[in-house]
């Protein structure tokens, strides 16, 4: 429906009224949810659900149909509350675009430019699922310095707090139900580790083997009760290759491939799809960093129906709320960077891909110790939740004490004297 469409008359749509009514009779659908879907109200709904009104000769006075049927309508939906509630809420044009991703991974014609839909047809949508645009709390506001901003950095141990409360894993016993997952490039060729020179030089060098730029990229995925899962290991390229995988891989090392050499929504859906299968505990709450790119709707949908809740940590502040990066990846560099001087030295030569393929997995588990996942989480305050473990000096003295004047203030309004 375009934005200076005019009504040419009346539109009847009784099989939509029937399928809703159906859905609704068998506990699919429930009536908010239906009326909404119709743009209906509930009393409407009720009473031809009830049979007291019968649904031929229904006739929607509002225009044209809806491109998108009404489970696509209210799936969508679903998505977009569920992203606001992990922490990823999106803007109009953002959902615009979701929309539009959405019509093209499901062939659906559409008479939208490109597929994404206008101002008529968002206005439309908002109304048929309960929609609308708010202004962000200030823990989900962008900080110039967000590591210094307590809204945002207790405003995150809250919703992981209320979620892992909302799940019933709020208790000690609960480190297999928290898991963190992040990448990170991997040089072929050594960069950490010192080499010994004399106190005169101002500079040491070190003849390297390759280019110095080549690249790539791992994911690693973590649990709190210590469990490391085999490495997602994702090449640059157009074509995955049998010979880039190496020969000593680890059993459920998962490999991609991509043009930039970094993750995609597709990759990442398809690496999730095999996480479900192999990790049966449930529910499950996932931390990740804020890359929209590691999410799109059939991995909310598949998350969703698995029982898996995808927390977004906040912006810029992963070197201090993520396990990975706080306890993690550093040694795991370091043994790499150890691993692979003591291999070009033996060799002379570049590194082939199927060779670094060996080279991580020959120190992954050792590089990235059960000892330092379960510390990661304690230090980064993730399991148990932990507020207190965030560094306060980190925090600005003048927005932490206006934070703690806001939290007094909500407390005395919840419980008066």
């Amino acid at each position: 429906m375009g934005k200076h469409y005019k009504k040419k008359g009346k539109v009847v749509v009784a099989d939509r009224l029937n399928e809703v009514v159906s859905q609704v009779k068998a506990k699919q659908l429930s009536l908010r949810k239906g009326a909404a879907a119709l743009g209906v109200s509930v009393f409407f709904l009720n009473q031809r659900v009830r049979g007291l009104v019968p649904t031929e000769g229904f006739v929607d006075r509002r225009g044209l149909a809806t491109v998108l049927t009404i489970e696509a309508e209210l799936q969508l939906a679903e998505y977009l509350k569920t992203l606001t509630k992990w922490g990823y809420g999106l803007t109009r044009v953002e959902v615009l675009d979701v929309v539009g991703n959405f019509c093209k991974i499901n062939n659906t014609k559409t008479p939208f430019k490109d597929n994404i839909p206008g101002q008529a047809w968002w206005s439309s949508f908002c109304k048929r699922t309960s929609l609308t645009l708010k202004n962000a709390e200030p823990l989900q506001m962008n900080r110039r310095q967000n590591t210094a901003d307590p809204f945002l950095i207790y405003g995150f141990y809250d919703m992981l707090k209320n979620l892992a409360s909302e799940l019933g894993i709020d208790n000690l016993d609960s480190a297999c139900h928290y898991w963190n997952l992040d990448e990170c490039p991997n040089n072929h060729d050594p960069s950490k580790t010192k080499m010994v020179t004399g106190t005169e030089q101002t500079k040491v060098r070190r003849t390297i083997q390759g280019s110095g730029r080549e690249n790539t990229t791992v994911m690693a995925c973590i649990c709190a009760d210590g469990t490391l899962l085999p490495p997602l290991i994702i090449f640059k390229g157009q074509n995955l290759w049998n010979v880039w995988k190496g020969n000593a891989d680890i059993v459920g090392t998962f490999f991609a491939c991509a043009e930039n050499g970094y993750i995609t929504s597709d990759i990442f859906l398809e690496w999730f799809k095999k996480f479900t299968v192999s990790i049966k505990t449930r529910p499950l709450i996932l931390v990740v960093d804020g890359h929209v790119s590691h999410l799109d709707i059939r991995t909310i949908l598949l998350a969703k129906e698995q029982g898996i809740a995808i927390i977004k940590l906040p912006s810029h502040t992963t070197d201090l709320l993520q396990p990975l990066d706080r306890t993690c990846f550093s040694p795991y560099k370091k043994k790499l960077d150890t691993t692979l001087i003591s291999w070009q030295r033996e060799n002379q030569r570049s590194l082939s891909k199927s060779e670094f393929v060996d080279l991580i997995c020959s120190i992954w588990n050792e590089g990235i110790s059960s000892l330092n996942i379960i510390s990661g989480f304690k230090t980064c305050g993730i399991f148990p939740v932990n507020q207190d473990k965030y560094p306060v000096d980190r925090l600005k003295p003048v927005k932490l004490q206006k934070y703690l004047d806001f939290k007094e203030k909500s407390v005395s309004q919840i419980d008066p004297v």
